[in-house]
């Protein structure tokens, strides 16, 4: 991982002025959850949060540990950009706006398990149930049409990019939107081919 964001910043493509933190089990469980007609209250592992202004501090922190989420926490726009993104503010008439140029959110994630877990219930300590040959269907944003990728619906270590939530990338009818370069830089690093996929916050 050190690597992989080492490379990123070297070709212009980490988050500028970027703060790093990581996320792991703290060792202890808390309530997460109570149902309301029962009262009956859900347990899970509770989590440690924490922030460092080098990377390898926080390399150093995940050494160890089975399940954890690096991440590289800046603002965009960067010199490579992951994608072109668009004002979302129309995003319920499904027409894009403005390509947008101005500042923005951006940090990219490395996210491990203990155990293969779906990219849609990745939560620490997750239990769902896992369907070994489940295929990766992502939702277009724009047109709530599904888009079936390559490859399964489910993972122990995958890369996660995030950005505001008022904008969002141009999607048409495939999920291979990541600049070649940064796409590049991870198989390279990581030794594998990733497929790209798509998890959209409606709200």
């Amino acid at each position: 991982m050190a690597r992989f964001f080492d490379e990123l910043e070297s070709i212009g493509a980490l988050p500028t002025e970027p703060k790093f933190r990581v996320v792991t089990h703290s060792g202890r469980t808390r309530v997460w959850g109570r149902n309301p007609k029962t009262g009956e209250e859900y347990y899970g592992p509770e989590l440690k949060f924490s922030r460092f202004p080098q990377l390898q501090q926080a390399i150093d922190a995940v050494v160890g540990e089975g399940i954890f989420d690096l991440s590289a926490e800046g603002k965009g726009p960067t010199t490579i950009r992951p994608f072109d993104l668009y004002n979302a503010d129309n995003y319920a008439a499904r027409r894009p706006e403005i390509l947008w140029k101005e500042p923005y959110s951006f940090s990219v994630h490395c996210k491990r398990r203990e155990k293969i877990t779906h990219f849609l219930h990745s939560p620490f300590g997750c239990k769902c149930e896992i369907k070994p040959d489940e295929p990766a269907i992502f939702e277009n944003p724009w047109n709530h049409k599904l888009i079936q990728t390559s490859a399964l619906a489910s993972a122990r270590f995958w890369i996660q990019i995030s950005i505001d939530d008022w904008l969002i990338p141009m999607i048409i009818d495939t999920l291979e939107i990541l600049d070649t370069r940064f796409l590049a830089t991870a198989n390279s690093v990581f030794g594998v081919e990733f497929t790209q996929g798509c998890i959209c916050n409606d709200d």
